[in-house]
């Protein structure tokens, strides 16, 4: 879905009323291939939210450990 969504020019920028992006949102969400798709477009996975936590910090505090894992990996690579 998220895809599609991007190929129809969604903004994976965009901010909610708490400053989370996408990423953040389906991190919490332990959404493994929306992370997948959106670590492949988005400059910059470290945004923190209104509450100073990334992405990662949100699939590590629900215990998403794939998402987390494939986080780590894709920002050492």
């Amino acid at each position: 879905m998220v895809e599609l969504l991007v190929q129809h020019g969604a903004d994976t920028n965009t901010l909610d009323i708490q400053c989370q992006t996408p990423l953040h949102v389906v991190a919490a969400n332990n959404a493994v291939g929306s992370v997948h798709c959106l670590l492949s477009i988005i400059d910059d996975v470290n945004v923190a939210d209104q509450s100073r936590r990334t992405a990662l910090h949100h699939a590590a505090y629900h215990r998403h450990s794939q998402v987390a894992i494939y986080q780590i990996f894709h920002q050492v690579v």
